[in-house]
């Protein structure tokens, strides 16, 4: 059987917890438990409720300074110490003298006003024709040494270095009829700066002499320094 008095109970106690009056008293003592934990220096929420927010720092911002020094910088205009010259060209009949130069450092640009080295400029045939013959002159003499010495590091080695000595003496012959012929034009323009036709006349013996006098440098050049 059912027992009446139980269930008369229960139904009674969820009248009670579910009254405006229950709520009310639960509302109160929740509102009771709050307090009680704000006052408390160890409570979580209070912790959480009181803490500062954290301070948003800013982005850094990073700065890149341009270099101050112009030569860092790739695309300058080029300056006279960039460009690379050869000698001047011998002097020509018309009293003029050429080079070439170009530009060695490729880092900097070449625009139209950049400096430039000059190219050419004047000069005086009557001066520097003998001029040109003194230089190759102290250049053979030196070379006449070398062929001398050359010869005598082949002496030690017998038989077989004699065949070296042979081909050094057939250059040293050719070399030595024409530097003797190239001294005696020496001698004649030295004696001709007064009269620029003879001189000019004299030039393409000399430029043919030139040329065969480096031919037989050449050949000197070409002998092995050693025959065992």
């Amino acid at each position: 059987m059912i027992n009446l008095s139980k269930i008369i109970t229960v139904a009674l106690l969820l009248v009670l917890v579910t009254s405006p009056v229950a709520e009310a008293k639960r509302s109160s003592d929740a509102a009771q438990r709050k307090m009680m934990r704000m006052s408390n220096p160890n409570s979580v929420i209070q912790k959480k409720t009181t803490s500062k927010n954290p301070v948003r720092r800013s982005p850094v911002k990073i700065v890149l300074k341009k270099s101050s020094s112009s030569s860092a910088r790739v695309g300058n205009s080029c300056t006279l110490d960039a460009w690379t010259c050869e000698p001047w060209n011998v002097c020509s009949k018309k009293n003029s003298q050429t080079r070439t130069c170009t530009v060695s450092r490729y880092s900097c640009q070449l625009t139209g006003g950049s400096p430039r080295p000059a190219m050419n400029q004047s000069c005086s045939f009557f001066e520097e024709l003998p001029k040109r013959m003194q230089s190759n002159i102290n250049l053979w003499e030196a070379l006449h040494a070398e062929m001398t010495q050359a010869a005598k590091t082949l002496v030690p080695q017998g038989d077989a270095g004699k065949a070296g000595i042979a081909k050094i003496d057939a250059v040293e012959m050719k070399f030595l009829l024409h530097f003797d012929e190239y001294l005696s034009l020496h001698a004649e323009v030295k004696n001709l700066t007064l009269d620029l036709q003879k001189v000019w006349d004299k030039d393409g013996q000399i430029t043919n002499l030139e040329n065969k006098i480096k031919k037989t440098e050449d050949d000197f050049r070409s002998i092995a320094k050693v025959w065992y």
